[in-house]
């Protein structure tokens, strides 16, 4: 599904930042540790390593 930038929180299909590995699991905001992410799929994934 793509992620359409014009959609603002609290929409379910608006855009996030998503760390690949949490920063509760020491990830970092380096640009190779995130991806945009639907605020849904970010919000249910939480801290998990899975997609």
């Amino acid at each position: 599904m793509t992620i359409d930038p014009s959609l603002k929180v609290p929409n379910k299909l608006a855009a996030t930042v998503d760390h690949l590995l949490p920063r509760s699991m020491g990830g970092t905001d380096d640009p190779s540790n995130l991806a945009t992410a639907h605020l849904s799929c970010n919000s249910s994934r939480g801290a998990s390593l899975t997609w």
